[in-house]
Order: structure tokens, then sequence, then C-alpha cells
């Protein structure tokens, strides 16, 4: 170089560093323009000819600028840069060279300035540098991706003919970036089929976009991709983009096993396994993460709080989470934290504790959306929609526009209060917003709100008007319809959708069969069942397989619910539920209980409802000692801290078994009652005969302050039936009639009943004909009533005014019915009601079976009882009890033993009253021996505890043989009080063996519990008569 133009150039640098570094001031401006125009100067007096004086000052003016601009970006003072390059172009028209372009596009990312990125884009693409430079064409798609133009990026990027693995990353970044994961990946194949091959970075964007997409087989690719390059522990992010993307597909086990995997993790390895499994339910394994990290010496961040505050709300474990909120209050990262207060209020608000969510919500110096949407939500997870909805208002008033969320959660408070004026308001809201158009879940959420609400035509309405409809919307209208037991209505919308070219998914099938069950199509259920496993699908989809389970339980149909639960390839504690809980509500307690033992070998945790089942079907069988143990189990879980129906549940059971004192201790040790522990604990001294208890107990909770409910009264008055207390039960209908309930059904049913039960018929009827509208079960407590006082012939009028006024008979009416016609000997009535039952296909349900053979029995065609039996499919102890008994009584005492043989070789497990039956047989035919056997067997083999009726019996068979020492043993060591029919037993039996001592000490008894029954004074004559005319034969 030309030792002159050397001088000239350093000169030139040596002044821009001085103006970098005196910026804009006067100084360096004048420096800088001196030093040009000297160097201008001194370059034509000394350069050769050959350089031609402007070319050569415009190269240096150029380079001059060049220096300036790069020395600007270098400092971080971008705007001053952008100055000069607009200057260096508009006083001099000179551009800076491909190097500085490249610095400036990255400073236009920088200041995320739109109009310079802009300007820029035109000065390069008019100068055509895109074409001649890769890294100014690389640094325009960066630009254009950060700026959201991807589409220009890919554009662009397709034109360049050898991108690198930097331009790939950054284009698959992109298109992550701005919501298209799908494309992402697309670029991700295409660069692996150009031959580029992925770095570190690429894979990080490529598993994000893998998890965003939920397309999981190609992250195991990438994965896979990943060891055999082995670049797993190599990069933290990396490893991190990994755990991240399992637990976000819901696959946390392999999501743990690649945490484990790691060499080296941080915080964020942490927390994105603890979000994991708090986003996947699974709120107790999130918090075990959490501790395990902490004894790991990681300290966590403001985020792991976040997710760990979540897994509190999951799981709800409100003292967890006030442990978190005091490690947060004492780091101060609640201050300025608006993500960290809304976890805390979501977290205190799903666990219930409103008063704690509320205060902190108050103290929130900044609200968003969020903040609200987390206090409605709470409201709505707990069933609070009146406290949703005004908080909803609160918002608006705050001046907070509410989101979609919002309103979805509000939506959701209306179906729970059901306030039709509200629901209107909001939807006027929402369609203000035009939110209704904008996305399909506010519009199902709109229908959904109006179906609960009762109002199909505004949820018809709403569903009209959407122009395209997918399946879930379809969904949502027909399950409206099965909610208001509408099964045409949605039937009709299952076909109509199928014809429009919408294919029903597995919650269209399971509305449709719901349907189908509400109109009683028994048969079409089996056809659909028919038709699934007819369509190559193993039985069945999960959903789907559950809800035929559930069905036919419900109906009933136990063996089809078994044999379809049995196809289940997948069975989840709610499928096991539904079969348990057909057993239960069917009085199958045993094979609920089993089915519990199946269940947790197969490896699935009860539940709460599981539990609240099985506790029922302990009470069914009277199986105490089973009770106790779930009892221990549940309390060992803790479920009953926040579960009032287990509770509940447990002292209905207790009840049940007898065991009132174990019901109180439950009952009182409850943190809260309101009126369903204490409608339990009266139900259950109703359903055991103690009605006066009952009442008391009424008598208490109203002292307690707890207003009584339908089902409170139900029991009162069906507790003054049982005592016969009239003025009482007169007392509780004025205060029925007094708060407007003497209109609804149970209440008018419950209140005939007691008049009935009362003897005061004449009243009762003066009920019957106030209730508003005679049901089937308004006439089946009116039948039931007369049917138990003996009234059966006016029972049997009854049922005629009930057919002239349209009123169908239902399996209970036909069991009340033949009751009746068993009562008095109606065979003839008895024969046609069975008719109408065979029309009506319900002889198979077990208590209408039941009661033909007994009516039949009863009738003394037993014959024909025998007959009816024999057809029963689903016969039960208790049908067999009462064809044995109906033998006994017509004195066939043979085919009573017989029975009692086949029955329990049928595997049916004989019960106390089977025992009253066979034990009253040997009793009459004097068969000591098998007496005895069959007594001990049911003690040791059967764990029946002998009852009054029991040692009746075997106190009769010593009479019968005339064992006078095993009588007098049997009648000193008795273990009850006597009533007046043993007393009458041990009469019967002295008369026989002729023991005037035991007779007068019977009789004594006799007297105590009833001081002028004729009998005993009857048979204690007959003991005199017999021991004098005995002594009269021995004396003569």
């Amino acid at each position: 170089m030309h030792p002159a133009k050397l001088h000239i150039q350093l000169q030139h640098r040596y002044a821009l560093r001085l103006y970098a570094f005196f910026g804009n001031s006067v100084c360096g401006i004048q420096v800088f323009h001196r030093n040009s125009y000297s160097s201008t100067s001194m370059e034509n007096k000394n350069i050769q000819n050959s350089y031609k004086p402007s070319k050569l000052t415009g190269s240096l003016k150029r380079s001059s600028w060049n220096l300036l601009i790069k020395d600007y970006i270098r400092q971080g003072a971008l705007n001053k840069a952008f100055m000069l390059y607009e200057r260096m172009y508009e006083d001099h028209f000179l551009y800076p060279n491909a190097h500085i372009f490249v610095l400036l596009l990255n400073a236009c990312v920088r200041l995320d300035d739109y109009e310079k990125a802009l300007k820029l884009n035109t000065a390069v693409v008019s100068l055509g540098m895109i074409e001649m430079d890769t890294y100014v064409a690389s640094s325009v798609v960066n630009m254009y991706i950060c700026f959201g133009w991807i589409v220009e990026a890919q554009c662009l990027f397709d034109k360049l003919s050898f991108p690198g693995v930097v331009l790939w990353t950054s284009l698959i970044t992109g298109w992550v970036k701005h919501g298209n994961s799908e494309e992402a990946l697309r670029c991700f194949e295409k660069m692996q089929l150009a031959g580029t091959s992925p770095d570190v970075v690429t894979f990080i964007s490529g598993l994000k976009a893998c998890s965003l997409t939920q397309r999981i087989e190609k992250g195991m690719e990438m994965h896979a991709e990943i060891e055999r390059k082995d670049l797993l522990g190599k990069s933290l992010s990396l490893d991190n983009a990994l755990v991240h993307m399992y637990a976000r597909y819901g696959l946390i086990t392999t999501a743990q096993e690649v945490f484990e995997l790691l060499p080296c993790r941080d915080v964020a390895s942490w927390t994105l396994l603890i979000s994991g499994y708090a986003d996947a339910g699974h709120g107790e394994e999130a918090l075990e993460i959490y501790d395990l990290m902490q004894s790991s010496c990681i300290l966590p961040n403001a985020v792991t709080y976040t997710c760990t505050l979540k897994a509190c709300s999951v799981a709800k474990k409100p003292c967890k989470g006030q442990e978190l909120h005091s490690n947060v209050e004492a780091k101060n990262l609640l201050a300025g934290n608006i993500l960290m207060g809304n976890a805390l209020v979501d977290m205190y608000a799903k666990c219930g504790l409103f008063v704690e969510a509320e205060h902190l919500f108050n103290k929130l110096i900044t609200r968003d959306v969020s903040s609200w949407n987390v206090m409605i939500g709470g409201y709505v997870e707990h069933g609070h929609g009146k406290e949703a909805l005004l908080c909803f208002k609160h918002m608006q008033l705050s001046g907070l526009y509410p989101n979609d969320m919002t309103f979805l959660l509000s939506l959701k408070a209306c179906t729970m209060v059901k306030t039709i004026d509200t629901c209107l308001e909001i939807h006027a809201e929402i369609a203000r917003r035009g939110l209704v158009e904008r996305g399909m879940d506010i519009s199902c959420a709109l229908v959904d709100m109006y179906a609960q609400c009762s109002s199909m035509d505004r949820a018809q309405e709403v569903f009209d008007k959407i122009v395209v409809k997918d399946v879930s919307i379809w969904n949502v209208l027909i399950s409206g319809y099965n909610e208001i037991r509408n099964g045409e209505k949605a039937i009709n919308c299952f076909e109509k959708m199928q014809t429009l070219g919408v294919l029903p998914d597995s919650a269209s099938v399971v509305y449709c069969v719901k349907a189908y069950f509400n109109i009683g199509a028994m048969c079409k259920i089996d056809e659909m069942l028919a038709d699934i496993g007819s369509s190559g699908l193993k039985i069945i989809d999960f959903i789907i397989g559950t809800t035929f389970v559930d069905i036919y339980s419900k109906l009933g149909l136990l063996q089809k619910a078994q044999h379809v639960f049995d196809k289940l390839q997948k069975r989840s504690v709610i499928s096991w539920n539904s079969l348990i809980a057909g057993y239960t509500d069917h009085e199958q307690g045993e094979k609920a209980l089993e089915c519990l033992e199946q269940m947790k070998l197969e490896g699935v945790s009860p539940n709460a409802v599981t539990f609240i089942h099985c506790i029922k079907a302990c009470g069914i069988i009277k199986n105490i000692d089973k009770g106790i143990e779930i009892h221990a189990e549940v309390l060992r879980i803790d479920l009953m801290k926040n579960d009032l129906h287990i509770g509940t549940t447990l002292i209905d059971m207790y009840t049940k078994c007898g065991d009132f004192d174990m019901a109180v201790e439950v009952f009182e040790g409850l943190r809260f009652k309101d009126v369903i522990p204490w409608n339990a604990l009266i139900g259950g001294y109703v359903e055991c005969g103690f009605g006066e208890q009952a009442i008391v107990t009424f008598e208490s909770m109203q002292i307690a302050g707890i207003a009584p409910d339908i089902v409170t009264y139900v029991c009162a008055l069906k507790a003054c039936g049982i005592t016969g207390a009239i003025d009482k039960g007169r007392e509780i209908h004025i205060e029925v009639f007094r708060k407007g309930l003497q209109k609804k059904d149970r209440i008018g049913n419950a209140t005939v009943d007691m008049y009935v039960k009362c003897g005061m018929l004449s009243a009762a009827q003066e009920v019957f004909d106030n209730i508003s509208s005679h049901s089937i079960v308004s006439w089946n407590t009116l039948l039931a009533g007369y049917v138990d006082i003996g009234l059966s012939e006016q029972a049997l009028k009854y049922f005629t005014q009930m057919q002239e006024e349209g009123v169908h008979p239902n399996h209970v009416s036909f069991v009340y019915l033949l009751k009746a016609c068993g009562g008095i000997g109606a065979i003839a009535k008895g024969r046609e009601l069975h008719a109408e039952i065979e029309r009506h296909g319900l002889l198979q349900q077990d208590l209408v079976g039941t009661a033909v053979v007994d009516m039949y029995g009863k009738c003394s065609l037993l014959a024909l009882a025998q007959e009816v039996f024999d057809k029963l499919s689903c016969r039960s102890t208790v049908s067999w009890n009462l064809l044995i008994a109906n033998y006994a009584e017509q004195g066939e005492s043979s085919y009573v033993l017989e029975g009692f043989r086949k029955m329990r070789e049928e595997g049916f497990e004989p019960d106390c009253v089977t025992f009253v039956v066979v034990l009253g047989v040997c009793g009459q035919m004097g068969l000591y021996g098998k007496g005895k056997t069959y007594f001990a067997s049911m003690v040791e083999d059967y764990g029946i505890p002998p009852t009054l009726e029991h040692i009746t019996c075997m106190i009769n068979l010593f009479g019968q043989i005339g064992d006078i020492d095993k009588l007098v043993i049997a009648a000193k060591n008795f273990p009850f009080s006597p009533d007046l029919a043993l007393c009458r037993t041990l009469l019967v039996a002295s008369m026989k063996v002729g023991n005037v001592e035991l007779g007068m000490s019977v009789f004594q008894q006799a007297l105590h519990l009833n001081g002028s029954d004729p009998t005993a004074y009857v048979l204690m004559s007959y003991i005199c008569a017999a021991t004098a005319a005995l002594g009269h034969e021995d004396g003569g």
C-alpha cells in the first residue's frame, strides 16, 4: 500500500475512535469532519495518477462509515448506529458492506423495530445482497422469523442453495415459535433428507414441536437419534427438552426414566418433572419429587414453587400448600410475581379454603384475568355457583375484560344455579363480543348450560346457529336431551348427525346407549353391543365398554354386565366401580366385595366411590367385620377428612348391622355435620324399626339448628308410622304444610303411609287426594300401606282405580299386588297379574319373580310356585327362603329339607331366615339329630349368631322329642329376654313333658310381658290338667 494512503487511513481510524469515544459531542463531530477533509486533500496530492480522486474518496468514506457503525453496535448504541446508517445513504448515497448489513439486521431484531427492519429489507433486496451473500440471506431469514414473517422466511429460505444447520434450526425454531409445529417437523424431516445433520439446538426445537403436536412417535425417533449421536447428557437444555416432551404427552413414567439417566440435573430438570406429574393429575407424586429435589440440595426457584403449588391443588394438600406459601413469603418471591400470586390463590381455592383464598386475592397488588379465573374456577370446582357468578360480576366492575376461560367457567356456574336470567345475561355478553363464532368451546358450553337448565329449546337454538358442527357439539346436544329424559330426541340427533357425515365417537355411542336406556329399549342396547363386536373392535373402547357395564348393572342384568366387563382390555377404577355399584344396588353384597378383592389383586387402587359402594355392600349382607376392615382402610388413607359421603355411608352400614354405638361414634366424629349424616342416622333407626329413637334424633337435629330436608321429613313420618305416634305425625304434617312441601311426591307419599300405618285411613285418603299428580310412586305407597296392614282387598280395588287413571304398574306395584293376592288367596287375580308380568318381561327381575313364587305358595299352589321358581334365571337366597317357607307352611317338610340341600348345592349361602324355616321343620318332625347339626352349622360354618327365633325353634324341638333336661337347661341359660312367642313355645313344651315347675316359671314371665294374654292362661291350665291327670293315673 502507498505510504500516503496508509497514513490517511490511520488518521481516519484515529478520528473514528475519537468520534466513538466522544459520542455526539461537537468536538467529536469536528474531529471526524476535519480529518475527513484533510484526508481527502492529502489523498489528492500524494496518490499516484492511476487512482481517481473521487473514487478513492468514496471508498474511504464508506470504510469510515462502516467502522463507525460497527463500533456503535459493539457498544450497544443501536439507535445511533441506525442514525449513521441513514445519514450514510442520505448525505453520501453510500451503503454499508455485507458484514455491516448483517450486524444491522441483527440489531433490528434486538430493538424489535418493525419499521427499521422494513427499510433494511428493502435495501438488501434492491442491492441484490441476498443472492450474493449467504450470511446476509441467513440474517434476513432470521429477521423474518423474529418479526413473525414466517411464510416470507420460508420462501426466501427455499431459494438458498446450501443452507447450513444454523439456518435450518432458525427456520424450525421460527415455525415452533409462531404456532405451526407441524410445519416445523416437516422442515426437520426435509433438513435430514437434504443431508444436514441436526445439532443440539435443532433437536431442542424439534422435541418442543413434538410435544406441542403430541407427535410422540416422532419424538421417540428423535430420542433414539440423540442417543445414537451420544448427545444425551452433553447438553442440559437438550436433556430437559426430552423430559418435557414425555411429561407433556403424559408419559410421565418415561419422563422420569429419562430424568434418572441424566448425569446432571438443574432446577429446570426437577421443575419439569414436578410440572409433568401435576399436569397429569398425580399431585402426590409431584410433591414427592419436590421433597426429593430438596434432599438433593437443589434450591427451588419461582417456577418450581408455582408448579408445586399446582400439585398441592391437584392432591388437595392445603397443609403442604401453606408450607410452600411460607417459603415463598420468606424468599420474597410473591412481590411483583403475578403468576406466583395466582398459583397461591388457586391452591387455596381448589383446596376449598376460600377464606384464605379471598384474603390472599385481595392482597394481590395487581390482578389479571387469570387471578379472577382461579377464584371463579375454585368456586365452580366446589359447586359454589352463586359465589362464582358474584366473583365474575366483581371482575367486570373492576374494569377487566373476561377472556374465553372466564366465560367458560361462568357458564359452568350457571349450570349450578340454574337461573335462566343469569344465563341469558352472560349469553348476551358473549354474543356482543363475538365469541360464539370464534371457538367451539364457548358454543358447547352455551348448549350445555341451557341443557343443564332444562331449556332445550334455547340449547337447540344456539346449536342451530353454529355453522360448522363437529362431533363434540352434537354430543353436548344429545347429552342434554338425555338429561331431561327425552331419549327419543337424543336418538334422533344421533341418527341425524351420522346422516350429515359426522362420525360418532366413543362419547356419542355412550350417550346413545343411555338414550336407549332412558326409553327402556333394551333390545337396541343389545343390538349396539353386537354391532360394536362385529365391527372388529375388541371389546371394547374403554369408555363404551364401561358404559355398557354401567347400563347393564343399573338394569340388574349383572351377568351381561360381568360378561362385558370381562372383555374389557383396560379396567380402570371407573369400570370396577360401575360393576361393584351394580352388585351393591341389586343386593349382591358378597359379589361386590369379591370384586373389591380382585380389583386390588389386579393393582387397581380403590377410590372414595369404590369404598362407598363396598361399605354399602357390607351393610346389605350385615358383614360388620368386613365393614370395620374397610373403615380402618379409609381412616388409614385419610379419605374421611375430605369426603362426608364416606362418613354418612359408614353410619348407614353400622345401623344396618345393628351396631348403633359405632354408628353414633362415626357420626360424632364427623368434623362437619350437615343434614345428610343426620338423615343417615335417623334413617338407620327407622330401617331397624327403632321409631322412638328416630323421633328423638329428629328432634335433636332441629335443636342443633339443622333444617330438615325432604329426606328427613320422610324418615320422621315413617318413624311415626312405626311407633303409631299419630300426634307427632300430625305435628310434622303441619310443619311440612307450613313450608309448602306437602305437594312434593315423597312427602305426600310418606304422609299417606304414616296415616295408613296409624289406622287413620280417611286422613290417608285425604292426603292422597291432595297430591298434585298421582305418580306410580304415590299409588305404590297407598297399595303398600293397605297390604302391610292386611287390607289386601282394598289394595286390589285401588289397583283397579289406578289403571282407570291411566297409571301403569311397575315392578314395585306388582310385588305388593302379588302379596295382596297371596294374603287373601285371590288365585284368579294372581294368575292375571302373573300373565301381565310375563308380557312386560319382568319375571326375571329378582323381586318380581320371587313375589310370583310366594303368591302361588301362599295360595297353596306349590306345583306352580316350583314351576315359576325353576324358570327364574336370577335366584337369590331370598327366593329360596320364600319357596321353602311356603313348603313348610303347607306341611311339606321333606320338600323343605330337599330345597335346603339344593340351595346350598347351587352355591347360595343360607341366612338367618333360612335357618328359622329349617329348624322349625326339624322341630315339627322331631328331627333332633338334623336340628342339632343344622344349628351347629349355622353358627360355625356360616357365622350366623343365634336369634330369638332360632332358640325358640330349638326349644320347640326339645319339647317335641320330650327331652326335659335339655329343655330346662335351654330355658335357664337363655341369652335373650324372652318375648311372648317364646313364652308360649316354652309353655307348650312344658305341657308335652309335663313339667309344672318350668311351666309356672315361664307363665310368670308371660304375665310380666302381658298380664292379660289369654293364650298363656289356656296353656297353663292345660299343663295343670295334664299333670293332675298323670297324678290320678299313678294313684289309681
